[in-house]
């Protein structure tokens, strides 16, 4: 009898030593993942989504240490942008951890005023995950630390800051744009997106209150093709870069404050005009159709009084030679340059200059049946000593040789 009891307290106290060290080494077990390099467990990592800003705060503990924030995100391309928008804090650091947590190149350790943002780039593996930590920075700004407080942070895979708006534009539309500084609750530039309707695209820009304007064009993949329009100009003029683009394909613009001052001053936010074509003239322009042997009324104005500096026309050759005749009213020097229907060049342009009423012509060879395209502008040849580079004139074309009356 004896036996077995102490036989059953056998049995209990093996029992009871087992759970006690299931306990015990599950307790150790979670002790030490929360003292590694990433922290505790996952629920300390907030989770980013792309081109999304996040809201963090960092504050100060008992033991007078400054607290950390942990964030964690997916890969979405082989280039990521980590960003940070200061608000009560003004001095950030944030380090990127690789899934083994170790470091990614250097830090993004900077400070700013409340609102404006602050980037880092990295090359990662996209469908990785990858982890921020954020601390206080080392660089004071405007002479004070604020060490603790509110930020925001984002990834992107796009070279801009999350959330930023991507305005479609139109072939041959003007499109508003507006560049608000970040203090004023802007970005400090606008984005834009377009799909290449031929292989050949102008980007233009026209002036409002902004005078200096720069426009990037970024490709698919978000490299930057070729170099930027950089430039300045008074209100109501335009300005533009041609493009060799692929037909079809969606191509990007930024638009910042350009580096060129205009008129000694520099105006780097306010309103502007933007749009893309594939025909050699500004967005909207007016192609008035030409007829044989009848005379059309023509009338160059400056940007500044409204105009283009330019006028267009188009006629279908009737003839495998034309001749194309202006005559001057008011404006005496006058270019008219031929193009195809392809836009290019049909030989030398006719540039001459002359008294009111008088005619003068080119004569092109051409192909019957085709469109051909007119740019009427202010010639090179002044007349009598003085140009006369805005006004009224006339225009036609015949296949006879002989002038219209």
């Amino acid at each position: 009898m004896i036996q077995k009891i102490l036989k059953i307290f056998a049995v209990f106290c093996f029992l009871v030593i087992t759970v006690a060290g299931c306990e015990f080494n599950g307790s150790e077990g979670s002790s030490s993942k929360g003292n590694s390099e990433s922290g505790d467990s996952n629920s300390k990592y907030t989770v980013l989504t792309v081109d999304k800003w996040t809201s963090g705060e960092i504050v100060k503990l008992k033991n007078d240490k400054v607290d950390e924030q942990w964030f964690k995100f997916v890969a979405t391309a082989s280039m990521q942008r980590i960003y940070v928008k200061f608000s009560t804090m003004n001095c950030i650091s944030a380090t990127l951890y690789d899934t083994s947590f170790n470091p990614v190149g250097n830090n993004l350790n900077t400070s700013g005023d409340a609102s404006t943002t602050a980037y880092v780039e990295k090359n990662v593996t996209t469908g990785l995950t990858y982890y921020i930590k954020v601390t206080s920075g080392e660089y004071r700004y405007d002479g004070r630390r604020d060490y603790t407080g509110k930020y925001w942070i984002g990834v992107t895979d796009f070279p801009a800051q999350p959330e930023t708006v991507i305005t479609d534009l139109s072939n041959d539309k003007w499109t508003d744009g507006k560049i608000e500084s970040e203090s004023n609750g802007g970005t400090g530039e606008q984005w834009f997106k377009f799909i290449a309707t031929a292989a050949a695209q102008r980007v233009y820009v026209k002036f409002n209150t902004m005078n200096c304007i720069s426009a990037t064009l970024y490709d698919s993949s978000l490299n930057p093709v070729g170099n930027n329009l950089n430039t300045s100009g008074d209100a109501s003029t335009t300005a533009y870069v041609e493009k060799t683009v692929t037909s079809g394909l969606t191509y990007y613009i930024k638009v910042t404050s350009g580096e060129y001052r205009y008129d000694g001053r520099r105006d780097y936010t306010g309103t502007y005009w933007i749009g893309f074509t594939d025909f050699p003239a500004q967005p909207e322009t007016v192609i008035t159709d030409l007829t044989e042997n009848n005379w059309v009324n023509g009338k160059i104005e400056t940007e500044s009084n409204g105009g283009t500096g330019e006028q267009w026309f188009k006629f279908v050759a009737t003839a495998s030679a034309q001749r194309i005749y202006v005559k001057f009213n008011t404006m005496n020097c006058i270019a008219a340059t031929l193009y195809d229907d392809s836009y290019n060049i049909v030989g030398s342009a006719l540039d001459a200059s002359g008294d009111a009423n008088k005619t003068t012509y080119v004569e092109k060879t051409v192909t019957s049946g085709k469109t051909y395209y007119i740019k009427v502008t202010e010639g090179n040849y002044h007349y009598d000593g003085r140009s006369s580079y805005t006004g009224t004139y006339w225009i036609t074309f015949n296949s006879t040789g002989t002038e219209p009356q």
